[in-house]
């Protein structure tokens, strides 16, 4: 005789049942959770577009700044355009994680994966 094993899905799967038999209770709970996270990916989506022009903006005004304290100099263009970069990726990564935030994810790990990668 096997063991019985407890399904950790057994619950979703009998909620799934009552909702497509047509459980009013269940399909208002469906309703209101489909509601909720609908708001949840349109305020990230939101966040994503504002950071993504944000990271555009940032770094050509970064780009700009730096030609003009290194104006004679070819070889401080690649200097701004490393800082153009750095300065783009930096406001991606921080929205990046406004965003996974936004949608119930814990991020401390997120960051702390960030930090030490920043020091290696």
């Amino acid at each position: 005789m096997a063991p019985q094993t407890d399904v950790p899905t057994a619950p979703l799967l009998d909620s799934l049942g009552m909702a497509l038999s047509g459980d009013p209770m269940i399909l208002r709970s469906l309703a209101v959770a489909a509601g909720s996270f609908s708001v949840r990916i349109l305020v990230a989506a939101l966040i994503l577009a504002v950071t993504l022009w944000s990271a555009g903006r940032l770094s050509t005004m970064a780009e700009r700044a730096m030609a003009q304290v290194h104006r004679p100099n070819a070889a401080d263009r690649t200097l701004g355009t490393f800082v153009s970069a750095l300065v783009k990726y930096l406001v991606v990564a921080i929205g990046l994680i406004a965003v996974l935030q936004q949608l119930g994810v814990q991020t401390t790990s997120v960051i702390a994966v960030l930090g030490a990668a920043s020091l290696a």
